[in-house]
């Protein structure tokens, strides 16, 4: 999210350690104020609005396409390198409108033929666990709400990324309430891993608990930094066969 506090803190650590095993992209924000933000609405009035048309009029078309312009110029001039990947804040980039002008300015930016040209994430529901899986099953606010995500516009998204040749992930794993401690999320993990496959993407928030900071889930964003620095992330990938490893590896490899 270029627009955050932590941007210039991220620039500079990037800028001094190594990540070539980091695949980094623009975290694209319509709905949050944030201290550098130019545009946004709340995501309830974003979502009424992308899909009953109160975007698609000519001064709002022409405030998005701006903005969405904008946030990929900053990105680019803080990171000195163009994004991997695009998604959205709230999954945002798949809105109606939304999606037509992100997709416009990245043709405009990346034309087909363009090398590393961004992947696109994509907000699929994750299939059915495999028969015989032990795992358990995922609650029941956890299969529905990947499912409301995938209808604000998982499909028209993907029509309009393979028209412009643009790559997406396959399934979106990781979507969920805030809500739990550690062990609650090592079993949702499990359960996502076991409903993983090739090219698959898990969402996860983590961070560590800095003192000041204020933010909605940092107690649920401290549980996953435990868990994902802890074995149980490790044992539960070798449980399950998984590896994971930067989208462009695993094309690179096909």
């Amino acid at each position: 999210m270029v627009d955050g506090e932590a941007m210039a803190d991220v620039a500079a650590w990037l800028a001094s350690n190594p990540h070539d095993n980091l695949e980094l992209g623009l975290h694209l924000n319509l709905s949050e104020a944030l201290p550098g933000t130019r545009w946004h609405r709340p995501l309830n009035s974003l979502l009424l609005g992308s899909h009953l048309g109160a975007l698609n009029t000519t001064p709002v078309r022409t405030a998005l396409t701006a903005d969405i312009a904008r946030q990929l110029d900053t990105y680019e001039q803080r990171l000195g390198a163009m994004p991997d990947f695009i998604d959205g804040h709230q999954h945002v980039h798949q809105l109606p409108v939304v999606r037509e002008l992100l997709m416009a300015e990245v043709q405009r930016r990346w034309p087909a033929g363009s090398a590393r040209r961004p992947w696109l994430r994509r907000c699929a529901s994750p299939a059915a666990a495999p028969t015989g899986d032990t795992s358990g099953p995922l609650p029941g606010p956890e299969r529905l709400k990947p499912w409301i995500i995938q209808s604000l516009g998982c499909a028209p998204l993907s029509r309009l990324a393979a028209a412009a040749g643009l790559r997406q992930n396959e399934h979106l794993l990781g979507v969920r309430r805030f809500e739990g401690g550690s062990s609650s999320f090592v079993r949702l993990i499990n359960a996502w891993l076991a409903r993983a496959g090739d090219l698959d993407l898990l969402m996860v928030h983590p961070a560590a608990a800095l003192p000041g900071l204020s933010d909605g889930i940092l107690a649920a964003r401290a549980v996953e930094y435990a868990v994902l620095a802890g074995p149980e992330f490790d044992s539960a990938l070798a449980r399950h066969g998984l590896q994971v490893q930067p989208l462009r590896r695993t094309w690179a490899a096909a």
